[in-house]
């Protein structure tokens, strides 16, 4: 089964759509907010959001994992919702180097490279093993 298969099976294709609508207005707010000279709280917030919907994501990996370790049965139905949560790894990745981009109107004048090389190798570790567990 296709990634798209995947999505509209999980959450169906009016919500797929919904979810495009809602992007579209996050990057037209994002890019407002930095040409309105409130880059610090836009990437702030991009910043939280990241970390939610990320979380979220990776938490539905998580949920169809257990299902499938615990020989859930009664919980296969849910499977195609939480495997539907891989499609935001490709599109969070983005996101994140987008607020490491603007990491320096959050973090003044300290040393950020570790701690980015570590995020960017963590989360693509992540979520490729995300992406290989909804795959096999």
């Amino acid at each position: 089964m296709s990634l798209g298969q995947r999505i509209s099976a999980g959450i169906g294709a009016p919500a797929a759509g919904f979810a495009l609508v809602g992007a579209v207005i996050g990057v037209v707010a994002l890019a407002v907010a930095l040409a309105a000279g409130v880059a610090a709280p836009a990437i702030a917030a991009l910043l939280a959001s990241w970390l939610f919907f990320a979380g979220l994501a990776a938490g539905g990996v998580a949920v169809a994992a257990a299902i499938r370790i615990a020989y859930g049965r009664w919980a296969e139905p849910l499977l195609p919702i939480a495997e539907a949560s891989t499609a935001f790894f490709a599109p969070a990745f983005v996101l994140l180097l987008v607020v490491l981009a603007g990491r320096h109107l959050l973090v003044h004048g300290e040393s950020f490279a570790p701690v980015a090389i570590r995020l960017v190798v963590a989360s693509a570790v992540v979520f490729a093993l995300g992406w290989r567990f909804v795959a096999v």
